[in-house]
C-alpha cells in the first residue's frame, strides 16, 4: 500500500505570484540556502531550508506558552485611590457572560481564546509528525482543519 505522500501529486513546477506585486513566475529548482526574489520588487517569493520545521515548531511552541501566560496575567489593571483591580482575557469572557452579554462573550471565547489554542495545538502536532515522519490519513484532517480556521484567529485584535 502506497503510503500518503506517495499518492500526492509530486509538484509541478507552476506559475506562482508575488505577493507584494503580482509577478507571476515559474518556481525554479532551489538548493538548501537559495531564496527565489522578485525581480520587480525585491521581496522573497520562496526559500529552501531544512530548519523551516523546527522553526516553526519552536515557535508555536512559544506561542502557546504566551498564550497561556494570557490566560492567568492580568491584562488590564486599575488602581484608584489605593485599591486595585485587574483583569485577565479569561476573566474579560465571563465577566461578558455574568453582565448578560452571552453573544459577546462567546466571541471572545471562542475567537480569543479557542481557535488560537487550537490553531497553536494543530500547528505543534503537524510539525512533529512531520519532524518525526509519522504518517497518518487523520493528519490530513487536521492539517484541512488548520486552514479552515486559520483566518479566525483573532488574538491580534
Amino acid at each position: 500500500m502506497p503510503s500518503i505522500l506517495e499518492t500526492q501529486k509530486p509538484p509541478d513546477h507552476s506559475n506562482v505570484a508575488c505577493h507584494s506585486c503580482d509577478k507571476l513566475f515559474t518556481l525554479p529548482e532551489l538548493r538548501h540556502g537559495q531564496r527565489l526574489r522578485c525581480t520587480r520588487c525585491d521581496s522573497v517569493i520562496t526559500d529552501f531550508s531544512d530548519t523551516g520545521i523546527q522553526r516553526a515548531l519552536a515557535l508555536a511552541i512559544a506561542g502557546l506558552v504566551l498564550l497561556f501566560s494570557t490566560f492567568f496575567f492580568p491584562m488590564l489593571q486599575i488602581e484608584v485611590q489605593g485599591q486595585t483591580s485587574s483583569i485577565n482575557l479569561v476573566d474579560s469572557a465571563l465577566m461578558l457572560f455574568a453582565n448578560s452579554n452571552y453573544i459577546l462573550g462567546s466571541l471572545v471565547l471562542v475567537f480569543i481564546l479557542i481557535v488560537p489554542l487550537v490553531i497553536l495545538t494543530a500547528i505543534i502536532l503537524l510539525a512533529t509528525c512531520m519532524l518525526f515522519q509519522y504518517q497518518s490519513e487523520k493528519l490530513i484532517v487536521v492539517a484541512r482543519g488548520f486552514y479552515l480556521i486559520r483566518d479566525w484567529n483573532m488574538v491580534e485584535v
